[in-house]
C-alpha cells in the first residue's frame, strides 16, 4: 500500500513516489520473465541454469505473484478462495515454504551428496529419485522441481479417480493408484499402544513379529518396491479419513528395504496436529513434538526421518 498510494498517511510523511513504484513494477516484471524463461528449461535444466535459481524462481511462481496478483489476500481461506476463482495454476500454501524449499533443497544435493558410508561406492552424477504420497495443486511444483534436476518422481494417491484427474490437471508425468483400507478412528486405539513403546532409532521394532505393526502395510506394486527412493512424502491421506498410519509405515518399511548403506529420507506433512499425525508418528518412530520445520502455519508441521537400508523385504519379518 506504501508503495502504490502516492497520498500521504494521515499524521506521516509519505516520500514514496509513483515513478518509484512504476520502477519496482517494472522490476518485478523482469523477474517474472526470467522466471518464465527458468522454469521453461524443462527436464534437465540443471544443466544449463544454478539449481539455486531455479528454486527461487519457484517459489516467486507460488509466493511472489500472489503478492501482487492478490493484494486483498491475507488469510490462507482469501489465498485458496482466490486460487479457484482466479487463476488454478497457483498452489494453494499446502505447506510453508520453509517446507517446500526443506524437501526440495535436500533433492537438489543428491548429486552432490554422499549417501554411502563408503565414498567410493557413490555414482556419481546421480540424480534424486522421489515417491510424493498425496496428489494435489502442488504436485505441479514437485513435478517440475524432479524434471529440473533431472530426477524421477512418482505420485501415489489413493482415489483413482482424483488420480487421473491430477495427472491430467496438475502434469504429473506417473500417479499410481494405491487401495488403502481402514479408518483412522477405528485404528486409533492400537497406534495409541504402539505410541506408548521405547522407540530405538534403527527402526528394528517395525520388522519384528508384533502383527500391530504388520497390519499397516500397504500393498503396493513392484514399481514401487523395486526403486530405491531417495525421499519419501507422505502428504496423504486426508487425516478425517484412512489417516496416515499406512503410508507412513509403508513409507518406512520401503527405507529398510533398501540396500544396507544406503539413505532415505521420509517426510511426514502436517505433524502439528496432535491427536492424529503426531500419534501415527510416536507408534511408528522417536518423534519429539517440537521439531518441526515450517509450524508457525497451523496444522502444517513437516517432520524427518533418515532411514537406514537394511536390505529387509517389505514384507518380511525378523525375530
Amino acid at each position: 500500500k506504501t508503495v502504490c498510494d502516492d497520498k500521504p498517511q494521515s499524521g506521516t510523511t509519505n516520500t514514496t513516489t509513483m515513478s518509484e513504484a512504476d520502477k519496482f513494477s517494472g522490476i518485478r516484471d523482469q523477474i517474472n520473465n526470467i522466471c518464465a524463461a527458468v522454469l521453461a528449461k524443462g527436464k534437465d535444466g540443471h544443466k544449463f541454469v544454478p539449481w539455486t535459481t531455479f528454486m527461487f524462481c519457484q517459489t516467486h511462481k507460488m509466493v511472489f505473484r500472489r503478492t501482487w496478483l492478490y493484494p486483498a489476500a491475507t488469510t490462507l481461506k482469501d489465498l485458496r478462495s482466490f486460487d479457484t476463482k482466479n487463476d488454478n495454476s497457483l498452489a494453494p500454501f499446502q505447506m510453508a515454504m520453509q517446507q517446500y524449499m526443506g524437501i526440495a533443497l535436500t533433492a537438489a544435493q543428491i548429486p552432490r551428496m554422499d549417501y554411502t558410508v563408503q565414498p567410493l561406492r557413490k555414482k556419481p552424477g546421480r540424480t534424486p529419485r522421489i515417491l510424493f504420497i498425496g496428489c494435489g495443486k502442488d504436485t505441479t511444483f514437485w513435478q517440475g522441481t524432479a524434471d529440473f534436476l533431472g530426477g524421477e518422481i512418482v505420485f501415489v494417491d489413493f482415489y483413482e479417480n482424483w488420480a487421473k484427474l491430477c495427472a491430467v490437471n496438475y502434469q504429473a508425468e506417473t500417479v499410481l493408484f494405491v487401495n488403502i483400507t481402514g479408518n483412522f478412528l477405528d485404528q486409533f486405539g492400537i497406534l495409541e499402544d504402539l505410541a506408548k513403546v521405547d522407540k530405538k532409532n534403527n527402526f528394528l521394532h517395525l520388522v519384528s513379529g508384533d502383527e500391530r505393526y504388520h497390519q499397516f502395510a500397504l500393498e503396493l506394486s513392484d514399481e514401487i518396491l523395486r526403486k530405491p527412493w531417495d525421499i519419501i512424502v507422505v502428504d496423504a491421506p486426508s487425516a478425517t479419513n484412512e489417516g496416515r498410519a499406512k503410508p507412513l509405515y509403508s513409507a518406512f518399511r520401503i527405507a529398510l528395504s533398501q540396500p544396507k548403506e544406503t539413505y532415505c529420507r521420509i517426510y511426514l506433512h502436517d505433524t502439528n496436529r496432535p491427536r492424529r499425525e503426531q500419534v501415527i508418528a510416536r507408534a511408528f518412530a522417536s518423534f519429539h513434538p517440537s521439531v518441526f520445520l515450517g509450524d508457525h502455519m497451523p496444522r502444517k508441521g513437516l517432520y524427518e526421518w533418515r532411514v537406514e537400508g537394511m536390505s529387509i523385504p517389505y514384507n518380511a519379518t525378523t525375530e
